[in-house]
């Protein structure tokens, strides 16, 4: 009996998908970035920020690779890419990234994009502070 409890302890560990389980993985990992509609600090008003973020732990440090896409707001307007990198302070299970911009292709420039978050498992929650701030959603790719 002790073996067939032992067995089906084993096969309820296998077959509880990976999801379900707890991750200790942290900070680190490759995020999928949704925000709310916001202005920058022109005042120029832009649809939701998408992007994606790549968080590297350096010892005591965090680093970050961002690519982020923003829509203006006005028909006809094309989108902007940034690719940025970032430095992040942690303390418990909130994280502050400032990034800094390596390129983008607006006409009419780009603010850094910078995040106060909360880890929750798979998910960050914060905002994106750009002069004003934001509702921010990361999500755990991998």
């Amino acid at each position: 009996m002790k073996k067939f409890l032992a067995a089906a302890a084993i096969f309820v560990a296998l077959a509880t998908p990976a999801a379900a389980q707890p991750t200790s993985r942290g900070f680190t990992g490759v995020w999928a970035i949704q925000t709310q509609d916001y202005s920058n600090s022109q005042g120029r008003e832009f649809r939701a920020l998408s992007g994606t973020m790549i968080i590297s732990r350096n010892g005591r440090s965090y680093s970050a690779d961002l690519v982020a896409h923003t829509m203006g707001a006005y028909p006809g307007e094309w989108p902007t890419t940034a690719r940025e990198t970032c430095t992040a302070r942690t303390s418990g299970n909130r994280i502050s990234i400032t990034c800094a911009i390596v390129s983008h292709n607006s006409e009419n420039g780009y603010d850094p994009d910078n995040f106060e978050l909360t880890l929750d498992g798979d998910e960050m929650r914060g905002q994106l502070i750009y002069g004003g701030q934001t509702g921010a959603l990361f999500t755990r790719v991998r």
